[in-house]
């Protein structure tokens, strides 16, 4: 009877042992396998530390497409002839955060690429307001603003874009001399009015952002209807497609 138990309590001791070692060995194993990947992944180029040589190539090719980019948003903020020769500042303002947040990305980002800069839709609808703003500006200091419309030949084709008066010649030449107080004040009240709003939509567009992305709330976007989504990006088509012209 004695000899009996002593044999089961080996058994149940060689069999946990038995389990033991199995599930040791499933570890290691699995342990290699990992090890194995992580070595395969890198012998593909993927796990090399970065080097100024590709950092140097990144920035410059981040570079040239950035600036081509924002020149083209910048000409596209003061799109109207009557505000021509703020174009430079508009390009300087959408330069400004491409640098920053370009630098900012490459130095704290975790992604492999990333691209940080303004984007066109933003430019759009600001190139919108920028226009409402110079009509207002313009009817307080009573001056005649110019009003772009369609132009169509006697075929009905479109030729483009007119004006009532001369773009060109508003507080400019005769115009100026004329009016040199109310152009001066609108200029500056145009600018100064400019600069906040393009300020402030952006940070209050970054906080939108960071709030999605913080609560994850980005998901509730796929419950919008696809028709609204169409018609957001029919609009800004269209918007690219008048100051083409």
């Amino acid at each position: 009877m004695v000899n009996h138990v002593a044999d089961k309590e080996q058994k149940d001791l060689d069999d946990k042992t038995s389990l033991k070692l199995q599930q040791l060995s499933a570890s290691t194993l699995a342990r290699q396998v990992s090890a194995d990947s992580t070595a395969a992944h890198g012998s593909h180029g993927h796990g090399r530390a970065p080097n100024w040589l590709t950092a140097i190539a990144s920035a410059v090719i981040n570079y040239l497409l950035m600036f081509g980019l924002c020149c083209a948003y910048g000409m596209i903020l003061f799109s109207e002839d009557t505000n021509r020769q703020h174009r430079a500042l508009g390009v300087k303002m959408f330069l400004f955060p491409a640098a920053f947040f370009g630098v900012l990305l490459g130095w704290r980002s975790g992604i492999p690429v990333a691209i940080g800069g303004p984007d066109l839709t933003p430019a759009v609808f600001l190139a919108g307001i920028v226009t409402t703003f110079a009509k207002e500006i313009s009817a307080r200091q009573n001056l005649d603003y110019p009003l772009r419309r369609l132009s169509f030949d006697s075929d009905r084709h479109l030729k483009g874009l007119t004006s009532e008066a001369a773009a060109e010649n508003f507080c400019v030449g005769e115009h100026f001399l004329s009016n040199s107080d109310a152009c001066e004040a609108y200029h500056d009240s145009l600018l100064a009015t400019t600069i906040f709003t393009v300020a402030l939509t952006t940070a209050c567009l970054g906080l939108v952002f960071f709030v999605l992305g913080k609560f994850g709330l980005a998901r509730y976007l796929s419950f919008m209807p696809t028709s609204v989504i169409e018609a957001f990006l029919a609009c800004v088509g269209y918007k690219v497609f008048k100051y083409a012209l």
